[in-house]
């Protein structure tokens, strides 16, 4: 990697260098260390003197363009990876199912909700406030009466 002279960076801070070899310093300023540390020691020594700071207009808008850019590399490997992570789970999941292991908590969750039922019945509180099991079956059985009654007469339901 080519490295600017002090020299040049003074020019460089001044204003009077061509504006082809500026673009190319300002782009160098973006991927070497050292060469900005050589140029920020310019402020140091202006800023001990009273001078005042201006940074090239097209300088500020280079890293602007930059961190952008930045920006939308990250959003995209979030993307990536939240598809990963999704694919993973579906895989998981799909591997599971095959497996049966679905099929064993299909069968112990009624058998717990009965052994619960029993020991809370067996102590004497009642029924108040418990969920009784098969509730989610009555919510949809009530539901689609009530989609029933909305239908116009004479249409028929396809099952």
């Amino acid at each position: 990697m080519v490295h600017y002279s002090r020299e040049e960076w003074k020019a460089f801070l001044e204003g009077t260098l061509e504006e082809e070899k500026c673009g190319a310093m300002e782009e160098h300023l973006l991927t070497c260390e050292q060469c900005v540390s050589e140029y920020l020691s310019f402020f140091s020594e202006e800023g001990e003197a009273g001078g005042v700071i201006e940074f090239h207009p097209r300088f500020t808008y280079g890293v602007m363009k930059r961190i952008e850019g930045m920006e939308a590399k990250q959003r995209e490997k979030a993307k990536r990876r939240d598809i990963f992570y999704y694919f993973a789970a579906a895989c998981l999941t799909l591997f599971f199912m095959f497996a049966g292991a679905f099929e064993g908590f299909a069968e112990i969750i009624p058998e717990i909700t009965k052994a619960d039922m029993e020991i809370f019945a067996s102590s004497g509180a009642g029924n108040q406030g418990i969920i009784e099991f098969g509730w989610s079956e009555k919510l949809m059985n009530s539901t689609v009466m009530f989609l029933d009654t909305m239908k116009p007469k004479g249409e028929e339901v396809l099952d």
